[in-house]
């Protein structure tokens, strides 16, 4: 799975990404991977994950829960 930022010309970011399991235990997190922006990739089970972005030397942030299902 890959889970990537991407930069909007004429906006500026930093954001940074977090993965967790559904028990929040941290899996792996990512902060400028290519340039500033942040890219996390990595094989998972089948099972429920959390992702957290936020920005980069700041409080804002955002979650999202992610099924993961074999294929």
């Amino acid at each position: 799975m890959t889970i990537r930022t991407y930069a909007v010309d004429g906006i500026g970011s930093d954001p940074m990404l977090w993965l967790y399991t559904a028990d929040d235990v941290l899996i792996t997190y990512n902060d400028d991977w290519y340039g500033l922006q942040s890219n996390i990739q990595v094989n998972l089970q089948a099972g429920s994950y959390r992702i957290r972005a936020g920005v980069c030397c700041r409080s804002e942030e955002h979650t999202s829960e992610l099924q993961s299902r074999e294929t």
